[in-house]
């Protein structure tokens, strides 16, 4: 929604960005070439996500961790100073294929005021974009050309929204985390592409500390 390097940092605290599961990128295409697209290759789940680990979130004392009593939630989360929660209305453009997707969209300057509005958490197909799809053991395409999965329901949700850093986090690692998303996104802050994940509603968080500043910041 520039690959970042990792950087070694002698004090390093923890401030998460919480975001609950949306549906940013559904469907693949058919690769032109030899070397297969991101969303085709099953050797790639991912690019610059950080090692999976337990649910937490970082407190500035033992009396305030002791406030939080269930981590996983949002709720108790954000009894943390350093926890903003990205949920609510993100502006969105629904793409019914892959190669119709715009391009740019991450750029700062992009114009998204003629997109439409929608909520964060929730699927897209259940706002009325796209089709559904139920099922289990089967899959949704042809078997017979993967990796490469063809055009039949091969939608796209671009979604784009603005945050703001509190002026005291300077200093700090800010990380971004995605409870779950369907089923793979690319991802940039500022312009600035930060990575992507490919694990379908998994749990997938980026360090996005070189990526932002004080005051507002652009998402998508």
């Amino acid at each position: 929604m520039k690959q970042l390097e990792t950087i070694k940092r002698t004090k390093i605290m923890y401030s998460l960005i919480f975001i609950v599961p949306i549906s940013l990128f559904v469907g693949l295409a058919i690769a032109q070439d030899n070397v297969p697209k991101e969303w085709e290759n099953p050797g790639l789940v991912g690019q610059n996500r950080l090692e999976p680990h337990a649910t937490m979130m970082i407190f500035p004392d033992t009396e305030a961790a002791k406030k939080a009593e269930a981590i996983a939630s949002p709720e108790d989360r954000a009894k943390s100073p350093w926890f903003r929660s990205l949920n609510g209305d993100w502006k969105f453009l629904w793409s019914p294929h892959v190669s119709e997707r715009p391009l740019d969209f991450f750029e700062t300057d992009f114009d998204d005021s003629s997109w439409d509005t929608i909520p964060v958490p929730s699927n897209m197909e259940t706002q009325g974009y796209g089709v559904a799809i139920y099922t289990n053991s089967a899959y949704p395409w042809n078997r017979s050309t993967a990796p490469a999965v063809g055009n039949r329901n091969n939608h796209v949700g671009s979604y784009r929204r603005t945050f703001e850093v509190p002026s005291d986090w300077d200093g700090r690692q800010i990380n971004i985390v995605f409870d779950g998303v369907n089923s793979f996104f690319f991802l940039w802050v500022n312009g600035q592409k930060i990575g992507l994940s490919k694990d379908s509603r998994t749990v997938a968080e980026f360090d996005i500390t070189d990526a932002v500043k004080p005051g507002d910041n652009q998402l998508s």
